[in-house]
């Protein structure tokens, strides 16, 4: 026999071995040809799939599975459930991370959950999605299984990994639909909450419809209070339609109403939009900072709106925006806000018109680029970029 032959002889043969010390291994990393009907065998099997790879989560997520199966809350119909969904994601030939791990997780927050109608209304819900979902997709049952462990777990849309956004709901009510191969949760006054770390946004009392495929709330009504913001509960937003993408912390309302009692005795339409922003150490309020608080965001569509109650004699008519706790008048080229001040004996002794100007509330107004006209020594208290020539 030549070295060469030698030396390709002992390769196949390390190869062979290793590929027979590889197989038990390998066998034990699949799930069985079909998981057994037998509630006790069937978890037996689970545990074997569960756990071959000696990882941590998969193991914790198994042995919560097992402890609430012993305790009894699984009855002998839900169990006939699991089984046969199971064999669903088995034909899938969907592996334990993540499919498995976040199936068995939303069973057992469903099962354990205060609503003793969610688990079946749930589960009848996947069965349905997972069942019409074609053969080699797992994309789409990835995203539904997230859901689910996440919803079943937490209340949560979609729970954000790090700093990233958690969108979750409180309070109201939700069911489950499928029409036309999409599943969605349509939910009722519900408070749909932002949260990053310590910060958060909330939007009390609204409806609307979570597309787990889509990653898309599509809401309708709600209130956002600037209280979040430092400023009083009395100023909110009345939202129309709008939508939350699950990922991300910002969103938009096309048209809302915003009411500020000090300022407008009626709401005012415009437009909204709020981000949910880690703030790197605790915000203490401050009027007219917008370095605590930069949402959320609202800005008039009228630009002719009247401002009375600023300070002593002094009117405003323009645009409004409101940004975090900062209020600010503006207008455009064309149609530039306007400042006037008034004496005492209701005299006109200051006339400015310019494109922004920052509303200090119930004390003055801090103009930029603005074109004062001046008529009288002004009795309130101005400060102007630039100054008066």
């Amino acid at each position: 026999m030549t070295k060469k032959s030698s030396y390709s002889a002992s390769f196949s043969l390390y190869l062979m071995l290793l590929t027979l010390c590889a197989a038990p291994a390998a066998l034990h990393a699949q799930a069985p040809v079909r998981f057994s009907e037998t509630p006790n065998e069937f978890v037996d099997q689970l545990g074997q799939f569960m756990t071959a790879s000696k990882r941590p989560d998969l193991e914790e997520s198994f042995s919560v599975f097992k402890t609430t199966y012993r305790s009894g809350v699984f009855s002998e119909e839900d169990m006939k459930h699991i089984i046969l969904v199971s064999n669903v994601l088995r034909d899938q030939k969907l592996s334990p991370f993540p499919y498995f791990k976040n199936y068995i997780n939303a069973l057992t927050g469903a099962r354990n959950d205060a609503d003793t109608t969610l688990f079946r209304r749930w589960h009848l819900f996947a069965e349905n999605v997972l069942a019409d979902v074609e053969k080699g997709k797992a994309k789409p049952i990835g995203q539904f299984l997230e859901f689910s462990a996440d919803f079943m777990e937490q209340r949560a849309l979609k729970t954000g990994e790090g700093g990233s956004v958690t969108w979750k709901i409180k309070g109201g009510s939700f069911d489950f639909e499928y029409r036309d191969r999409t599943p969605v949760v349509v939910f009722k006054e519900v408070d749909l909450i932002g949260a990053r770390k310590t910060d958060s946004t909330t939007i009390r009392k609204t409806s609307g419809r979570y597309l787990p495929f889509e990653g898309i709330w599509r809401g309708n009504g709600g209130r956002v209070s600037w209280s979040e913001a430092g400023l009083d509960s009395t100023i909110y937003a009345e939202l129309t339609n709008y939508k939350v993408e699950a990922v991300k912390p910002l969103f938009q309302c096309d048209t809302a109403m915003l009411y500020y009692p000090l300022y407008f005795r009626e709401g005012v339409p415009g437009k909204f939009e709020n981000n949910v922003i880690v703030r790197s150490r605790p915000a203490i309020a401050k009027p007219d900072s917008l370095q605590d608080f930069q949402f959320p965001r609202f800005e008039s569509f009228a630009k002719v709106l009247k401002i009375t109650k600023i300070g002593a004699g002094i009117e405003y008519i323009g645009g409004f925006k409101l940004a975090g706790n900062s209020l600010y008048g503006y207008g455009s080229g064309n149609e530039p806000a306007q400042v006037r001040i008034y004496n005492k004996k209701r005299e006109q002794v200051f006339y400015g018109k310019g494109p922004l100007f920052i509303i200090k509330r119930g004390e003055s107004i801090v103009a930029q680029g603005w074109t004062p006209a001046c008529t009288w020594t002004m009795t309130a208290c101005i400060t102007r970029q630039p100054n008066c020539g």
